[in-house]
C-alpha cells in the first residue's frame, strides 16, 4: 500500500477510527482527507517551490479566508477549515471547550490527519494557533496517550522546516 489515504483508511478501519464505517461516513473522510491532500500540496509548492519567499506571504496563502466557495478552496483553507468546524459546533450545540470532529461525532482518521497538518504549520506559522477549532482539535488529538508519549521523546522546539528559512524569522 503507498497512498496515504489507503493508509490511514486502513489504520482507521483497523481501530474504530472511521465512524460509523458506513459508504457515507467512509466517503465523508475520504472528501476530508483529499481535502487536507489539497492542502499539503499547497504548503510543499510553498515551502519548497518558491511559491512564496516570505512568512507573510506563506500566511496569506495559507491563512487568509478569500475564497469562501469551498472547504479547501484557492486561499485561506485553514480559515475554512476553522470556519466550518465552527458552524459545526454552533449547529450541534457542541460546548466551549470540546472538541469539534471534522466527520462525525467522534474522532477518526480525519481528524487526526488535520492535527497533523496544524502541527506541522504550527512550526512555520505561530499564527495557526489563533485558528481556536484548530488547536482545539491539536490539543486533544495530541492528548491521546501514544501521541502524548511520541511528543515526549520527539526532538521538541523544531525551529524551521526546511532550509529556506520560511517560519524561522529569517525568510529571505
Amino acid at each position: 500500500m503507498s497512498q496515504m489515504n489507503a493508509m490511514l483508511m486502513y489504520v482507521g478501519e483497523s481501530h474504530g477510527l472511521v465512524g460509523d464505517a458506513s459508504p457515507l461516513q467512509r466517503s465523508k473522510i475520504l472528501e476530508f482527507l483529499s481535502g487536507l491532500d489539497d492542502l499539503r500540496s499547497v504548503y510543499t509548492k510553498a515551502v519548497y517551490g518558491g511559491v512564496c519567499e516570505t512568512d507573510a506571504e506563506l500566511a496569506k496563502l495559507l491563512l487568509e479566508d478569500t475564497n469562501r466557495s469551498a472547504l479547501f478552496g484557492d486561499s485561506g483553507r485553514l480559515a475554512r477549515v476553522n470556519a466550518v468546524l465552527a458552524m459545526k459546533r454552533a449547529a450541534e450545540s457542541i460546548p466551549a471547550g470540546k472538541p469539534v470532529f471534522a466527520v462525525g461525532s467522534a474522532m477518526t482518521v480525519a481528524d487526526i490527519s488535520l492535527a497533523a497538518v496544524v502541527d506541522d504549520l504550527l512550526v512555520i506559522l505561530p499564527q495557526v494557533a489563533e485558528f481556536p477549532e484548530l488547536k482545539l482539535v491539536h490539543e486533544h488529538v495530541f492528548a491521546l496517550p501514544a501521541l502524548a508519549e511520541y511528543v515526549k521523546v520527539a526532538p521538541a522546539n523544531r525551529k524551521q522546516v526546511n532550509g529556506n528559512a520560511l517560519g524561522s524569522g529569517n525568510s529571505l
